[in-house]
């Protein structure tokens, strides 16, 4: 099979998981819960195991990301947490329950809690 025919057949695949993706993410980012139809943007398709790390276009690989999440994740499966600790797990939509790892504050600023998403925000994308 030639690379132009398994570029077609991927992004085919891909297509088709959108959708699916987008209805079981209740057409919000899975990571900070911004809904896709107020932005009047389309989300990304995210590789929650990365491509470059091994991770595969299958449903359970794929969350739905805002451009900001998609761009500061890039393709990290560790951060950094607030107190400087290096290789803490990201979130994981498919393994991990977003209200046990976040919550908004009363200004309505989204904050991690302990382990997965307690993570230094003003960390710096591939560093």
């Amino acid at each position: 099979m030639n690379l132009v025919t398994q570029l077609v057949e991927r992004r085919q695949r891909q297509l088709g998981h959108r959708e699916t993706v987008e209805f079981r993410a209740g057409w919000r980012c899975e990571y900070c819960r911004a809904p896709q139809p107020a932005t009047g943007i389309r989300y990304h398709l995210d590789h929650i195991i990365p491509e470059s790390l091994g991770g595969t276009d299958e449903l359970d690989n794929l969350a739905l990301a805002c451009p900001t999440c998609n761009y500061y994740k890039s393709n990290h499966l560790l951060g950094m947490n607030q107190q400087g600790l290096d290789d803490q797990p990201l979130f994981n939509p498919s393994s991990h329950r977003w209200d046990e790892h976040f919550e908004f504050n009363q200004n309505t600023l989204m904050q991690g809690e302990d382990g997965p998403g307690k993570r230094d925000d003003r960390q710096a994308p591939n560093e």
